[in-house]
């Protein structure tokens, strides 16, 4: 019986460390979920400064500078998205027909040779 007592036991250990897993995994996903709050408050704080700062009303003069780099931030993204339309008037469009050869037909995406009848890419998946 003795045997039966220890294999008893460990059942229960495992079952306890499961649920001490488990347990924890949930308070993990709290703390990052209250993480998460906060961030968002944070934002909706700096949100609020920006948007008195573009008014003309800058109440503390320490944010200031950081509110300026915000703005300097989003000149900048403002420019590589402007590059980045320029980009794609510029380049024609890929052709998405794949190319049929005599025994297979190959991928417009990465060049590799399949199968005749293939529908999908045995090398990166692109539809064929």
């Amino acid at each position: 019986m003795a045997f039966f007592d220890k294999l008893n036991d460990l059942a229960k250990n495992v079952g306890d460390k499961a649920n001490d897993a488990i347990e924890t995994t949930k308070l993990h996903s709290k703390i990052n979920g209250e993480k998460t709050e906060i961030a968002n408050l944070c934002r909706q704080i700096g949100e609020y400064y920006c948007a008195k700062y573009a008014a003309g009303d800058c109440p503390d003069p320490e944010v200031s500078p950081l509110i300026a780099a915000v703005g300097t931030h989003k000149a900048t993204i403002a420019e590589a998205e402007a590059q980045i339309r320029e980009l794609k008037e510029e380049t024609p469009a890929a052709s998405t027909v794949s190319a049929p050869v005599a025994d297979g037909i190959f991928c417009t995406a990465c060049g590799e040779k399949n199968g005749e009848g293939t529908k999908f890419c045995r090398n990166c998946g692109n539809k064929l």
